[in-house]
This record gives C-alpha cells, structure tokens and sequence, in this order.
C-alpha cells in the first residue's frame, strides 16, 4: 500500500487526502467505517463532486456527470487507483469501486488484476490516439505494426499491405508502389525482387514483369521497355540482356517484318499470291497452290485445285508428285482419288491398248485412203487418228 501510494502523482494524493478529510474530520466518521457498503457509497458520492485545478489540470473524476466542464475534464489522475485501494474489502476480496456490484477490480487470488480491473469511459477518453488506456500504466503508445485511433479499447496490428514503424500511431502507412507486405501487424514493407514489380500503394504482393518489358532492380512501381524491335520471350526479366530481337538480324541490325510479308536478305518483301506470311522468312502455302521445296517462294497454281492442299512446301494430295502435283510416282497409276500401284489386270490393258494401236493404225492409213477421204492428207488424218487413240487410251 505504502510503496504504490509513493508512486502516485501529487494530484492524486491531494484528490484522496481530500476525501478522507471530509469523510473522517468533517463528517465525523471512524476509521472502521472505511470498509462498510455505506463508506464506499458514501466516498463515490465526494469523489463525484471534487473539481479543482490541480498540477496537472483540471481535476474531476467524471466529466459525465452535471455539470460538465468546458474544456472537459478527463476524470482525476490517479485517486481512482487510490480510491479503489482505500475501499477494499479484508483478505481476498474484490476491491469494490462503487456500490454496482460491476465496477470492481479481482483480488480473489491474492493479488489484484488489474488488468481486468473496470475503468471508467472518462479514462479511456483522455488517451490520444496513438495511445490506449491501461490500468496499471495510464495511456500507453502502441508499438510499431499497431495502432490506434481515438477511444480504441486495445491496439490493432496493422492490416496486410500496410504498417507502422514507430510506437505511437493513430493509423497505419500503406506500403509505397514498387513495396508489399502480407502480414498483420508488419512494422516494415519488402521492395519487389528483380523481374518484379508493384504500381500500386497498399500492395500485399509483387507481379512478374510481362513479356517485352524487364526489372534491372528492386523495388520498382514499372518495368522497363525493351527498345523497338526486341522482346522477352518470358515473363519476370531480370535486365535488358534480355531483350532479343524478335525478327531477323541482319549485318548486327535487327529487322523486324509485320503484316503480310516476308523476310528476305535483310529486306521485307510482299508475300506473293497463293502464299501466307507472317513476318518470317518461311511462308505457308494456301489451298489450291503448289511450290517447290527447292523453290518456296515461285507459286504454281493447281488445275483441279483439289491436288493441292496447301500447307507446307511441296504438299501434294493422294500421293501426287512434281510440279504442280501432276504426276504418281512410278510403278503407279491414279485410281479416283489417290496413286495406287500397279496391277496385272492394268498392265494387261496397257499391253492390249499396244496390240490394238498396231492393228488400228494400218487399218486407219487404208480408210484414209479410201476415195471418201480422198481430199483430207494421209498425213494429217492420220496423225488426227493416232492422237485420239493416245487421248482415249489415257482415259
């Protein structure tokens, strides 16, 4: 008791001194009386009605209570800790404030908790923000990763993407673009890595840097630009060395081909007809064309177009060949669709087709030169005969 009033402010000591002096002297009451229902009542009662300039200002127990003081008072600075000593019950007993049973401070144990002791809403309001109320201590600062505003009860740990980093703070700092955290309570925030980068306050995360840009350093709101012509072929590019070039170079100069058109010896030309470019120096070959792979650039047009299929150069269908996918290969023939192999029935017929010119060209040359045909040449009617024969016999 002797060690805890020692502590306390003069003011305090005045506010006690004077309650006991009116409670004792000029009420005339005893000392056994401090510990009845009836003294504590009594003793809130005077303690309501104290109001004077003390040391350290103002000093009234509630400002609640009529008539409130302007400025306000923000209660008396430390007699409610004396109060609560004085009017204590013997042993172990709570240490009642007032006669509601609720405002109490736990002593059951042995030792008073004053932790969980209740506080007046006048004590609490004196706090500044920054600071919160604690019985043992008075205002207290928050530390760093807390804060608090005016009237909170507790501290608070600073949110995800914010902080604090000296005690004492009303609100938090978001973290700065090119920054983040993502922890309650952080007292700091974390620059981006390299290949990352945050353009946004209040970030709880970092971003890769998109393709065609890059991040030399940490800490960055923005990632650099590739110079025209190069790119990253990823994403989260460490630096400029990065930067490749997403044409063609060409004697150390990169060239860079767009649209419809084709690179070619340091030069973008025009894509031919038949062709499909994209910059590149290889080009795809439309439906109905044909090109050679010694030749992908020379275009052929196909008759019927269904032979071509485009594609890649040289792309022929049903087992064509040559230019442009006129042809099967030898040993076959074409059957509807596609090149088949030969056969015995197919060779026979080739044979038959041979016998049968040799008997049909003598016989042709005699009926040239029959007295009807007589005007017409013999030679020319009978090269018109042998090339229908040839004509039918491909057929």
């Amino acid at each position: 008791m002797c060690g805890l009033v020692t502590s306390m402010t003069y003011d305090g000591l005045w506010h006690l001194t004077s309650l006991l002096h009116a409670y004792l002297i000029e009420q005339n009451h005893s000392l056994s009386e401090l510990g009845t229902t009836t003294s504590r009542s009594d003793l809130y009662e005077m303690s309501l009605g104290k109001d004077y300039m003390g040391l350290t200002g103002r000093v009234r127990q509630f400002n609640s209570i009529e008539p409130t003081t302007i400025p306000p008072s923000f209660g008396d600075r430390d007699g409610v800790q004396l109060i609560r000593q004085i009017t204590g019950g013997p042993g172990n007993a709570d240490v009642v404030w007032s006669p509601y049973d609720t405002r109490r401070v736990p002593c059951s144990t042995g030792t008073c908790a004053l932790g969980a002791a209740w506080v007046p809403s006048d004590r609490i309001a004196q706090c500044a923000a920054g600071t919160v109320f604690s019985v043992q201590l008075g205002c207290i600062a928050c530390e760093a990763g807390k804060y608090a505003s005016a009237g909170m009860l507790e501290c608070e740990p600073c949110g995800v993407g914010t902080f604090t980093n000296v005690s004492g703070m009303a609100a938090c700092h978001p973290c700065a673009p090119g920054s983040f955290n993502n922890v309650l309570g952080a007292d700091g925030c974390e620059d981006c890595s390299q290949g990352f980068f945050a353009n946004e306050s209040e970030s709880t995360g970092c971003m890769q840097c998109p393709i065609g840009r890059y991040a030399a350093q940490r800490g960055l709101a923005t990632c650099a630009e590739c110079p025209p012509g190069l790119t990253t072929f990823s994403r989260g590019a460490l630096d400029s060395d990065a930067c490749l070039c997403q044409g063609e170079l060409y004697e150390g100069q990169c060239v860079v081909c767009t649209g419809n058109t084709r690179y070619e010896a340091g030069a973008c030309i025009p894509c031919s007809e038949g062709l499909t470019c994209n910059g590149a120096g290889t080009a795809v070959v439309q439906n109905g064309f044909f090109t050679d792979t010694a030749a992908p650039f020379d275009v052929y047009r196909c008759l019927p177009i269904e032979s071509c299929p485009g594609g890649l150069p040289g792309t022929c269908a049903g087992g064509r060949i040559g230019i442009p996918c006129t042809q099967c290969p030898a040993g076959q023939a074409w059957n509807t669709d596609v090149c088949a192999d030969c056969t015995a029935f197919s060779l026979g017929g080739w044979l038959l087709s041979g016998i049968v010119g040799v008997v049909t060209i003598p016989a042709l040359y005699y009926m040239m030169n029959m007295k009807q045909t007589a005007k017409a040449t013999t030679m020319l009617a009978t090269s018109c005969a042998l090339a229908m024969t040839i004509s039918m016999l491909q057929n």
